[in-house]
């Protein structure tokens, strides 16, 4: 399961700034006049009515529901950056697989303490019109900070834990606006070798690129033999689940069909180990975009849930 559990703002109206606050069943707002009060009570309502359209930014500032005006009107004026973060938490009480390949056990449930996912939206406005724009999503998945910065068409730089990675020049990581989050689109740029036509050319399975592919084998490769077969090596990836990085070494220590090598190096490995610590890091990159899809889903539901007079 996945809800709405905490938001959090900067720079929207009297609001310059206001920590992740957690959602209650009850949440009762306590201050001076033009504190803030109404603009965070509006904020559900915002994301709710923006989650219901078709737009080309996360928020639309206007509808059925709130009318925020501009980007201009809602923006602080006790700021002067020229940007507006709404901050989302998710509280996950359940395993999330993401396998690209189906494979889970009805015990894995059991494996993980609720956990924490946050999204952080920075948005900005351009063009003479003012149109409110998506510059920058920051999340934190169980720990792990990542921070994409996007073009109108595609991401230009991403960095985990405060580390650029270096986007591969065969693969272009293109998006769309989804009811809420942003969704990836990896498109593989590569050309595509010129080979005579056959059945063969035809009917064999081509693989495409993903993003974060490399630094997930390599970290995977830490817990198995060197002669493990690559395809071996993706498959044990998409087996891994999104999880705290001390559900995700439980898992490990009952992967199936794991192997001596991998029995014996994860019985030496702990939360604190480094090579843990890459592996956590490099599946929730490698699964990204299969993240932002969920979370997009969830959001739609938790929000279609909210009730207002």
């Amino acid at each position: 399961m996945i809800r709405f559990s905490g938001l959090g703002v900067r720079n929207l109206r009297s609001l310059k700034y206001l920590d992740t606050v957690a959602l209650k069943p009850i949440n009762i707002l306590v201050g001076k006049n033009s504190a803030g009060k109404s603009t965070f009570a509006r904020l559900l309502p915002l994301l709710r009515q923006s989650s219901e359209k078709r737009k080309q930014s996360p928020v639309l500032w206007w509808g059925r529901l709130v009318d925020y005006g501009t980007f201009d009107d809602a923006y602080s004026s006790l700021s002067n950056d020229g940007f507006i973060d709404i901050s989302v938490s998710f509280e996950v009480s359940h395993l999330i697989f993401l396998a690209r390949r189906a494979y889970w056990r009805e015990t894995d449930t059991q494996l993980l303490e609720a956990g924490i996912i946050k999204a952080t939206f920075r948005l900005g406005k351009e063009g003479d019109d003012g149109k409110t724009i998506l510059r920058e999503l920051r999340l934190n998945v169980f720990g792990v900070e990542i921070a994409l910065t996007f073009s109108n068409t595609h991401v230009t730089n991403i960095a985990v834990d405060g580390t650029a990675l270096e986007i591969p020049s065969n693969i272009r990581l293109a998006w769309i606006q989804g009811q809420l989050m942003p969704l990836l689109r990896p498109v593989n740029v590569a050309p595509m070798p010129q080979v005579a036509l056959s059945d063969e050319s035809l009917f064999t399975p081509r693989r495409v690129s993903r993003f974060g592919t490399a630094n997930v084998r390599q970290a995977v490769s830490k817990f198995v033999h060197g002669n493990t077969q690559e395809d071996r090596v993706d498959e044990i990836a998409d087996r891994l689940p999104i999880a705290p990085i001390a559900s995700l070494l439980e898992y490990c220590k009952t992967f199936p069909s794991s192997t001596v090598t991998w029995k014996s190096i994860v019985s030496q490995t702990t939360t604190q180990s480094p090579s843990l610590r890459r592996l956590h890091a490099a599946v929730i990159v490698y699964k990204l975009d299969l993240i932002l899809s969920l979370l997009d889903d969830s959001a739609q539901r938790n929000l279609a849930e909210v009730g207002f007079p």
